[in-house]
């Protein structure tokens, strides 16, 4: 997955690479300035030495402000790389889409597809530009500053060794307990997406029958369920940050406490006191942006699962493969039969309209069939090997019931299910080369 969604930066790989080394020299000039106000401090201010003084000051100055030019070419690079990024992403999944037939289309739904080009090409966006730049940047701190509070002082420093597993651990079963929950959401977003294609498509239908109440009802429904979710997601990512004030404050405390006590035994000078708390700053700062990271992070890793699947997708698979529109009779009281041994491996469901098209008319007007409400079940069979079949609903239809189980073997003439209310049509799929239309279709 990772290989895959690497392969859209492209000719971005220039601003790829200079962001995390502009952003690694940012963060070396401030490693560097808590040493600079630790000697300006104990060899300047407290032996009132003032051209040492001035002198330490310039080189404060300098630090700052090279660690700022640093700092603006890290986020230009970050912000072209993560654009072009994008860019190259929705341009591939858009370029795949192109080629798909609708058993591919079907697999995803239209409101899945557009909440992939959309949302979750906006969550890789901004999570990428944050590995680039921010999940360099905070390891890197962490690692400078962890070295130079064990040279300033070995037996404070053991005070992080503490910490920063308590920390480690809590923010690791936060994302696990948020990442089933962003996943629900996102699956959610495409049955929100479908409803307002559904009520935009049939608006002239909807305030002809008066059914205006019916679908701000349908509306809320999906979108009351993203809040919870959504609600219960963010306040399990939530608790990071209290966790982190914990971890901080602690440290804090205990290197104030036991840094009293060395100054007054002369065993640490006051400046190094500073620069230390410094460090302890930087180094639990560093660890809240990981925190940061790990939150986006676990939000993009359901994108990227979500988009990898998009591009991973077989649209050849059917191409050039028989097709068949069948017409179901009354007298088998609507039934869909299985028409080979095998297994039916996946459903998913399409909603749409109930348009009352008959099967003669969906290979000629492909539309009709793409506004109406589908059913659709990938069949692997014995002697046609995987099949698409696609139950299309009709006016005065209501559900498509299905009676065989998925996942376990079903006999040639088993019922697969059946339409509620009348008869409708069913499209089948083969790829290419399984099926001989004259001999098969009569035997």
């Amino acid at each position: 997955m990772i290989k895959r969604l690497a392969s859209c930066v492209r000719e971005f790989k220039r601003d790829s690479i200079l962001a995390p080394l502009c952003v690694t020299m940012e963060v070396v000039m401030e490693v560097v300035i808590p040493l600079l106000m630790a000697r300006l401090i104990d060899n300047g201010i407290n032996a009132g030495n003032m051209p040492y003084l001035i002198k330490m000051g310039i080189f404060l100055a300098l630090s700052a402000g090279i660690s700022m030019l640093f700092g603006a070419l890290s986020g230009r690079f970050a912000a072209r790389a993560s654009a072009g990024f994008a860019r190259n992403l929705r341009h591939d999944l858009y370029g795949k889409v192109q080629t798909f037939s609708f058993a591919n289309i079907d697999k995803f739904s239209s409101a899945g597809i557009v909440t992939r080009l959309t949302t979750d090409v906006t969550n890789l966006q901004n999570a990428y530009q944050m590995i680039i730049r921010v999940a360099v940047r905070a390891p890197v701190m962490l690692l400078f500053s962890l070295g130079m509070a064990f040279s300033i002082s070995a037996r404070l420093s053991l005070v992080f060794l503490c910490v920063i597993p308590v920390l480690g651990l809590g923010l690791f079963l936060l994302a696990r307990k948020a990442h089933p929950i962003f996943e629900r959401v996102f699956l959610t977003y495409d049955k929100l997406n479908n409803v307002v294609q559904e009520n935009l498509r049939g608006i002239r239908v909807v305030k002809s029958f008066v059914r205006e109440d019916h679908e701000i009802e349908k509306f809320g429904k999906v979108s009351d369920t993203i809040y919870r979710d959504f609600s219960r997601a963010e306040k399990t990512v939530a608790c990071n940050m209290p966790l982190m004030q914990l971890c901080l404050y602690t440290c804090m405390l205990l290197i104030s406490w036991i840094g009293a006590k060395l100054i007054v035994g002369s065993s640490m000078t006051t400046g190094q006191l500073v620069s230390l708390i410094s460090y302890a700053m930087q180094i639990l700062m560093s660890l809240m942006m990981l925190s940061m990271i790990l939150v986006m992070v676990t939000i993009a890793r359901t994108s990227a699962e979500r988009t990898a699947e998009l591009l991973d997708e077989d649209a050849s698979r059917f191409e050039g493969g028989a097709a068949y529109c069948l017409r179901l009779e009354s007298g088998h009281h609507h039934r869909v039969y299985c028409f080979d041994d095998g297994v039916l491996e996946e459903e998913n469901s399409v909603p749409g309209r109930y348009d009352s098209v008959h099967a003669a008319a969906l290979p000629h007007v492909p539309g009709l069939y793409a506004k109406n409400h589908r059913v659709i079940t990938r069949y692997r069979t014995e002697q046609f090997g995987t099949a698409m079949l696609v139950e299309v609903g009709a006016m005065f239809i209501g559900s498509v019931v299905r009676q065989a189980p998925l996942g376990e073997p079903v006999r040639r003439g088993d019922v697969k299910g059946w339409f509620c209310f009348g008869g409708s049509s069913v499209l089948l799929f083969f790829e290419p080369g399984r099926v001989r239309p004259d001999a098969d279709l009569l035997a």
